[in-house]
């Protein structure tokens, strides 16, 4: 993996983009109005300042919260959608054809996060470490049921502890292998689960890649922050000194969460996006070479056994009827890598043929998938994958 590159691209692509720029912008506006919103409803609510420190009127406390929960909800709401399309546009810079991004697509990729995020808990794509999670929560519900019991119980509730903490790895270890999901699922147009399956395969061994290449812009993210928390502590003490140490807080939560947080946000766009491309470009020149290699020869050892054949008959003309040699249907060699409809098309047919593939013979399954009108790329790629299978 091309670690300068990744770093590069986060560093430098977004505030080159007109697109990315306007989200930005839209991003820190929305933030500056919600924070200055939110500041100025507490003294319309009964909030003051006396003597630099805030008073409250404890029986505004209750509308406040009824008034500023919708608020904060429609500001997530804005500000995710907004990074999203900002992430689309990263995405499309590094050279992906996106599918529409809609709010119905960012419903789904919150409801994507969801399952991934327990996916990686309870290891549910390892057949292994699934059931260890299963054993470790059972152990835990006997300890916490038992213990209305007798205290004894409560010792199941340790060893389950301290056979979950080295687990704890395990679970980061699932997260980074499902943190490309986002990134499929705004790059394609498919379902939550397949998004979830791709991410997954494409993730394995390649763990270790990602977890560097994030630790690096996660590193120099933290030395560019340091600066600007500098110059949010001499805002808010500053001005602090000058007018009111609420006034200093004002301005620098301003400064901190409206401007510079979005900025520092842009800089990790890239991060995922670059990652996906460069992985799925590897795993594309993967197939490719080794499509070259083995579809050919396989055409040259049939192409050998039609000649046989046609010889054999030539030579027993005269002792029995011509006989006309059945032509073998084969698929025609790959040229090129496969496009992403090409290799959503080689998945889903995978996971309709991997536990049905060995009732049909070789020529049927060319014979269906050709009736359905799928390229030669296609049929063999699939047939390569049955191989390995």
């Amino acid at each position: 993996m091309d670690y300068g590159k990744i770093v590069s691209n986060c560093f430098t692509l977004w505030f080159k983009d007109a697109k990315i720029l306007k989200y930005l912008f839209s991003i820190i506006i929305l933030s500056f109005v919600f924070i200055s919103a939110t500041y100025g409803l507490t003294f319309l609510l009964g909030y003051s300042i006396e003597g630099g420190s805030t008073t409250i009127n404890p029986s505004d406390t209750l509308l406040l919260a009824v008034i500023l929960i919708p608020g904060v909800l429609i500001y997530a709401f804005l500000y995710v959608y907004l990074t999203l399309l900002a992430q689309v546009r990263a995405l499309q810079i590094v050279g992906f054809q996106t599918a529409p991004f809609t709010i119905g697509k960012l419903i789904k990729l919150i409801f994507l996060e969801i399952f991934s995020a327990i996916i990686a808990l309870t290891s549910w794509y390892h057949k292994k470490w699934k059931f260890y999670f299963l054993g470790l929560f059972f152990l835990m519900l006997i300890g916490v049921v038992g213990a209305f019991i007798s205290p004894v119980f409560l010792t199941l509730n340790l060893i389950a502890l301290l056979f979950g903490l080295p687990y704890i790895i395990l679970i980061y270890y699932n997260a980074l292998r499902l943190s490309l999901s986002a990134s499929i699922f705004l790059h394609k147009d498919q379902g939550i689960f397949d998004t979830l399956h791709e991410a997954w395969d494409l993730g394995k061994g390649n763990v270790p890649s990602i977890f560097v290449a994030a630790l690096l812009v996660g590193i120099l993210l933290i030395v560019v922050s340091i600066p600007i928390m500098i110059i949010a502590l001499v805002l808010q003490f500053g001005a602090g000194g000058l007018l009111s140490p609420f006034i200093g807080g004002i301005i620098s939560t301003l400064f901190s969460n409206a401007i510079m947080g979005p900025v520092l946000g842009m800089f990790s766009i890239f991060l995922m996006p670059s990652i996906y491309a460069q992985l799925k470009n590897q795993a594309s020149s993967s197939t490719s070479k080794s499509s070259e290699v083995s579809i050919p020869s396989q055409s040259s050892s049939n192409q050998s056994q039609e000649v046989n054949r046609r010889r054999d008959a030539v030579q027993n003309r005269s002792a029995q009827p011509i006989e006309r040699p059945v032509q073998q249907v084969q698929p025609k060699p790959i040229m090129g890598a496969l496009t992403a409809s090409e290799t959503n098309q080689v998945e889903k047919l995978m996971d309709l043929l991997k536990d049905k593939a060995h009732d049909y013979s070789k020529e049927d399954l060319i014979h269906v998938m050709q009736e359905k009108n799928y390229s030669d790329k296609v049929v063999n790629e699939v047939l390569k994958r049955l191989r390995k299978n």
